[in-house]
């Protein structure tokens, strides 16, 4: 199994949160994080209720998810949560 360090994606995942609002008018895809070795990437899109993020993982076709932006601290939280639980 590849070591995975959750760290860096906690990393990239606040410096997303941080993204000026003036980014409403996003027009495509642009990535934000890459880990070629995972195949984990993240891109900030233009989605149906304003500016969200992609996370994909794994190397199959079709395995993200799509969160806003409004919701992206309380993700960060949760998932920080979630991965320093024992």
């Amino acid at each position: 199994m590849i070591p995975f360090n959750f760290n860096k994606i906690t990393e990239a995942l606040q410096e997303m949160a941080k993204v000026e609002e003036g980014a409403n008018e996003i027009e495509e895809a642009t990535n934000m994080y890459t880990d070629d070795i995972t195949g984990f990437q993240i891109d900030r899109l233009a989605g149906k209720k304003g500016p969200s993020f992609q996370i994909n993982y794994g190397r199959g076709k079709g395995k993200h998810i799509q969160i806003p932006k409004s919701d992206m601290k309380r993700v960060i939280t949760q998932m920080t949560k979630a991965m320093n639980a024992k």
